[in-house]
């Protein structure tokens, strides 16, 4: 799973993990815990759609993780697909 993107994110001193599915993230493909400074990733998916929800949990941690980022609610950091 994404060597280079895992290293991004535990160079900013988060731990990258992995779960069994979806139940286990409320749904989501993964996770980003600030408090607990964790990223979280199905194993339940192909290769290419655990890389991909790394990247995209990776954002979270360089974009969300300081002001001002880290003070918009949910709603506004959300893009509709």
């Amino acid at each position: 799973m994404g060597q280079a993107v895992a290293e991004l994110v535990r160079a900013r001193g988060y731990s990258v993990g992995t779960v069994a599915g979806a139940d286990e993230l409320g749904g989501a493909n993964g996770t980003t815990d600030f408090a607990a400074r964790r990223v979280l990733v199905r194993t339940d998916m192909d290769d290419a759609a655990m890389v991909k929800t790394l990247v995209h949990e990776a954002a979270h941690v360089v974009l969300h993780e300081g002001p001002p980022g880290r003070q918009l609610p949910r709603a506004l950091t959300q893009i509709s697909e």
